[in-house]
């Protein structure tokens, strides 16, 4: 059960505990909106492979998400491999520049147009000149990987990198 905010306590103490105690929403309780086989062997639902984030308050004040869309295992696995150096450490920074790349539907960080408006002669640059804020561009990452079900296994990679 994941932690959740409370933001009215009730008025005694019974209501309060079963409220704290309670998901709102039980996994699994509603009927199955398509079967196991159609899951593994179809498409990603659209609701799974894109979605809308706000990278930072500045993006939250000014009402302007990006889109971003989930990755591949083969993607990210690629973009690792990319990445690591002769040792086979991986540049967490590198890492970072590759998946946002590759996970940023909107703004799209190859589009002509964009890079010569912006005066910026790659994609890397573009994504630095936009998202400027020094955690934009790791919130943008860490947000990419949890779409695409990674939130787990690559948390524990990194910090083992870094460390």
């Amino acid at each position: 059960m994941e932690a959740r905010i409370i933001t009215d306590t009730p008025a005694n103490t019974t209501d309060f505990v079963a409220a704290v105690a309670t998901p709102k929403e039980e996994v699994g309780t509603e009927a199955p909106t398509m079967t196991l086989e159609d899951l593994i062997l179809g498409d990603i639902p659209d609701e799974f492979a894109e979605q809308d984030f706000y990278p930072s308050d500045r993006f939250i004040r000014a009402k302007c998400p990006v889109r971003i869309r989930a990755l591949s295992r083969r993607e990210v696995i690629d973009a690792r491999k990319k990445n690591k150096n002769k040792k086979g450490d991986v540049n967490i920074d590198g890492l970072e520049e590759t998946i946002c790349l590759l996970g940023l539907v909107s703004p799209c960080m190859n589009d002509v147009q964009l890079l010569e408006k912006s005066n910026c002669a790659t994609p890397i640059e573009l994504l630095y000149k936009s998202f400027r804020l020094g955690g934009e561009i790791s919130s943008i990452y860490a947000e990419i990987l949890a779409l695409s079900g990674f939130t787990t296994t690559l948390d524990g990679d990194i910090t083992a990198i870094k460390n």
